[in-house]
């Protein structure tokens, strides 16, 4: 018997998902995903829509189903969400709309994401958070760093990637693998995730946004995210937690511009998809886009 089994928390919680596995039929798949990045401000906005009030969010922090527990099946998957009788319940009451999410910032770099996503969720809508890629790339590393997934320095990560990726099976699971541990400029290059995205979903279901931009006026911000969201901003506190990231940039400048110049044939590539851009045009006009 595991060990977790025999604490009165262990008990609880074991009770909790037999439940949940056994009203599975009973239970609402998302309305929404949160595809990512990683290292792009998820961990925040998953903190904010926990808390409005008609969001319905899950007790993991990250499900992880469209990666790594994809063979688990659908029954797994739709068990860690609320019964759709308690969301139905919520919306007459309140006369609003609830809808259903989870955030997991693997999957937006997942080659099958977009594929798997599309056979169980063909309606459901869409959220990638973006960040600086420099920056983004370097705070993953500085995170692997910190929990010993890396002992390179960061220029020799990004010399060593190409490498290390090239021998990872992109059909299996890649969670654990180098694929998403040391992907460094790879979970950077965000039009080339996208563009897989857009392969299997309209337009209208992506919503694409700099997570600088929702940090800096979340009163302009969040109000459309919530309205593609399909619930409400009025009356909804909308300061954004800022949560696992930091404003100061501890790169070395002259680095830092020799990484911009690797980036910014995808940054362009961005632009031209998604009209966003952190190298091309610093300040558009307008964001987000869909």
């Amino acid at each position: 018997m595991p060990k977790n089994w025999t604490s009165p928390k262990g008990l609880q919680a074991t009770g909790r998902r037999l439940v949940r596995r056994a009203t599975a039929s009973s239970r609402a798949l998302p309305d929404f995903l949160v595809l990512g990045a990683q290292k792009a401000g998820t961990s925040s906005l998953a903190v904010f829509l926990r808390a409005h009030p008609d969001v319905f969010w899950t007790p993991r922090p990250e499900l992880h189903y469209f990666d790594r527990d994809y063979d688990r099946g659908l029954s797994w998957y739709r068990s860690w969400f609320a019964r759709r009788s308690v969301v139905e319940a919520h919306e007459r009451q309140t006369g609003r709309p609830a809808r259903v999410g989870e955030k997991t910032p693997a999957y937006v770099v997942l080659p099958d994401g977009p594929t798997r996503v599309a056979a169980a969720l063909p309606g459901v809508k869409l959220v990638v958070s973006l960040r600086d890629p420099v920056s983004r790339a370097y705070s993953q590393w500085s995170m692997n760093m910190r929990t010993g997934r890396e002992t390179l320095s960061f220029a020799d990560a990004l010399e060593a990637e190409p490498e290390r990726l090239a021998g990872v099976d992109l059909t299996a699971s890649v969670s654990g693998t180098p694929y998403l541990e040391h992907g460094y400029a790879m979970r950077s290059r965000y039009a080339e995730q996208l563009r897989r995205w857009l392969a299997h979903f309209e337009h209208s279901q992506l919503y694409v946004y700099r997570c600088e931009d929702l940090y800096r006026d979340p009163q302009r911000w969040i109000p459309p995210l919530l309205d593609h969201l399909g619930v409400r901003s009025d009356g909804v506190d909308l300061a954004m937690p800022h949560i696992g990231m930091s404003d100061r940039d501890p790169i070395d400048p002259h680095l830092r511009d020799q990484l911009i110049e690797r980036f910014e044939a995808a940054d362009a590539q961005l632009q031209a998809l998604m009209g966003l851009s952190y190298y091309q045009d610093r300040d558009p006009a307008a964001h987000p886009r869909r």
